[in-house]
């Protein structure tokens, strides 16, 4: 599956198959899709390419395709680290990250970075 810039909608193969439900989180630049058995989070890859960096990438490339990131860990990584999204979503994505230990050390290891930068 290509990276694109098409905004997932009702009906979009998604790396778990056919999106049967949609929430964009940021309109045209972070989104919520589900499938009958699965979801994800997809990112638009300019908003990818600007705001996590390639290790933070690499931890979902595992379970999915370059600009999704499944449901049960990874979707952290993109709500994390996308600014604009609104605290209560950013910020218990940051606990989550952190709790989830060495697997998102990378992200946790940003967010630091950032908070000093």
């Amino acid at each position: 599956m290509k990276p694109t810039a098409q905004v997932p909608t009702v009906g979009t193969i998604t790396p778990w198959g056919v999106a049967d439900h949609v929430r964009a989180v940021m309109p045209g630049r972070v989104v919520f899709v589900s499938t009958a058995s699965h979801g994800g989070v997809w990112v638009h890859p300019e908003m990818e390419r600007l705001h996590i960096p390639a290790d933070c990438q690499a931890i979902a490339r595992q379970y999915a395709p370059t600009g999704w990131y499944e449901e049960d860990c990874d979707c952290v990584i993109p709500l994390a680290l996308v600014p604009g999204l609104d605290a209560k979503t950013r910020g218990d994505a940051i606990l989550f990250a952190v709790q989830m230990g060495a697997r998102m050390a990378p992200v946790v290891a940003e967010l630091a970075r950032r908070q000093t930068a």
